[in-house]
């Protein structure tokens, strides 16, 4: 069993039809039937009740079902974060502040960044100014 099988699995069941999943796929008719019996047989049971044009769910195939979808969707959602990360939309903000800046620049900064920027949580770490020039090398 692997990702692409349950995706076309749980197309496949929404459809009903090869023909309807293939197109909402994008792909071939018999690469959907493909498939399907590469996941039946990985599975050793029968996913659905074959008919003239559709078919339908046996009760193997709707207790899978679920899974399916949540695999499916957790793929699509995984895909979005990395996208965000991609397009520089997701990580973390790291500031680093020494003591005297911080004590009376930071508390009203600190308040405004987070807001501005919510996919893009901020860190400050206040500090001596030798440790801070440290991590300048490393942050070009």
């Amino acid at each position: 069993m692997n990702i692409q099988q349950l995706r076309v699995f749980a197309v496949a069941a929404q459809c009903k039809s090869l023909t309807e999943a293939a197109e909402a796929l994008g792909i071939k008719q018999p690469t959907v039937r493909f498939h399907l019996k590469k996941l039946e047989t990985a599975l050793g049971v029968e996913l659905f009740y074959k008919q003239p044009r559709h078919f339908r769910l046996t009760e193997a195939g709707n207790a899978l079902l679920p899974y399916a979808r949540r695999v499916s969707t957790l793929l699509t959602e995984a895909g979005q974060i990395m996208e965000e990360f991609r397009h520089g939309g997701r990580g973390t903000l790291k500031i680093g502040v020494s003591y005297t800046p911080a004590t009376y620049f930071l508390p009203p900064l600190s308040r405004r960044i987070p807001g501005g920027v919510p996919a893009c949580p901020a860190d400050f770490d206040r500090s001596h100014n030798h440790r801070l020039s440290r991590w300048l090398p490393l942050a070009l």
